[in-house]
């Protein structure tokens, strides 16, 4: 029995010409116009922050120390409250999207 070793060879032409242009799509939906946020300032010091929100959702919670940095706390949030824990007594803001 012997070895066959078939080899394909394949020659490209030139690009043809571009095809016509398809129809247009239908239109989507209707968007939710802009986003929707709640600031929660917390000027008590304390270890841990609750608030109840009225977003109908979970949201985004972001945390900020009351100089304006962005921390990375325990974050609980529910359709209706936000609880945030801290290692110690802290001030500062939640933002709720």
């Amino acid at each position: 029995m012997s070895d066959i070793t078939i080899i394909e060879l394949t020659t490209l032409g030139p690009q043809g010409p571009q095809g016509i242009q398809g129809i247009q799509g239908p239109q989507g939906p209707a968007g939710t116009g802009a986003s929707t946020y709640v600031k929660f300032d917390i000027t008590t010091a304390s270890a841990s922050w609750s608030v109840n929100h009225a977003l109908g959702r979970i949201p985004i919670v972001q945390v900020y120390l009351s100089t304006g940095e962005k921390i990375y706390p325990d974050i609980y949030a529910t359709n209706t409250n936000i609880a945030v824990v801290f290692a110690a007594a802290t001030t500062g803001y939640i933002v709720a999207e």
